[in-house]
């Protein structure tokens, strides 16, 4: 997590801090985690994340999700009643075993990065319908977070085309 800042929109470029763990599996990467952002406007404001890693690939879900669900749940509350939207992605490896050698004779090998969002459109009040310019205008910043979430995560592992 010590790269959220860097591609995670949720965070807007702030540090976050981990504030529980469970681990889902003996190998380490594979746990659920309560995140907090330092988002001094959304203080009441969570991360739920599960990421896992295996020969499939690796794998981030993660949805925000408010304080005092979260308290809720904790206390036994139902965790059926609670709506989420989850985003996330996975880079699983590219399906040959070797894309070629590079200059110095090493094999070359790929990823495969899928990245998913959702995000919750609020039509009118009245009828509960949008119109074509705020489709429009949701579609672009959909297409501005995707296009810009892939940017940054291949930075962070330094992979270029």
């Amino acid at each position: 997590d010590n790269t959220r800042c860097q591609w995670d929109v949720l965070t807007v470029g702030n540090n976050v801090t981990e504030l529980a763990r469970i681990n889902t599996r003996s190998i380490p990467g594979n746990n659920i985690t309560i995140i907090q952002p330092y988002v001094s406007k959304e203080n009441n404001i969570l991360v739920l994340q599960e990421s896992g890693i295996d020969e499939i690939g690796a794998f981030l879900i993660y949805a925000p999700i408010d304080a005092p669900t979260v308290n809720l749940i904790i206390n036994g509350g139902d965790a059926k009643k609670v709506t989420t939207l989850p985003s996330g992605f996975i880079i699983s490896p590219y399906g040959c075993y070797s894309l070629g050698k590079d200059n110095n004779g090493n094999a070359q090998n790929g990823s495969i990065l899928t990245i998913a969002f959702q995000i919750l459109i609020i039509g009118h009040p009245n009828d509960n319908s949008i119109s074509q310019k705020e489709q429009k205008s949701a579609v672009t910043s959909v297409h501005t977070l995707l296009s810009s979430t892939v940017l940054k995560i291949k930075t962070i592992l330094d992979c270029f085309d």
